[in-house]
């Protein structure tokens, strides 16, 4: 089976982020994975075939916990089903900051005024 046909099984998935320690990987940030899925949906065996050794470890960790598909089926019937997987890694978001100078700007300016 094909990757474009094993997601549209796809119940609900979690991308995993970049761990911060490998951002030498920021550009490589994808995992093909081999998941096998028994015949309720669940995947009962997951293999790296490709991407960062430093990676895989995590993908292979995400996919278990985080994604879950319907059963497949063939001729009306649940069958044990073996496709390829890309994980991709997502970036760490940055957390919002204000800056000491921007909200004295803002207090001294006071309300209604341009800092």
């Amino acid at each position: 089976m094909d990757e474009r046909t094993a997601e549209t099984h796809l119940l609900s998935k979690k991308d995993p982020v970049l761990p911060a320690q490998v951002p030498k990987l920021a550009l490589l940030r994808k995992v093909s994975l081999l998941v096998t899925v028994d015949r309720e949906g669940t995947i009962c065996e997951v293999r790296a075939v490709a991407g960062p050794q430093e990676l895989r470890g995590l993908a292979i960790r995400t996919v278990k916990r985080h994604w879950r598909y319907r059963p497949f089926l063939v001729d009306w019937k649940p069958v044990v089903a073996r496709f390829p997987v890309s994980v991709r890694f997502v970036l760490p978001q940055a957390e919002p900051r204000l800056t000491a100078r921007l909200e004295e700007a803002t207090l001294e300016a006071g309300p209604g005024k341009a800092a």
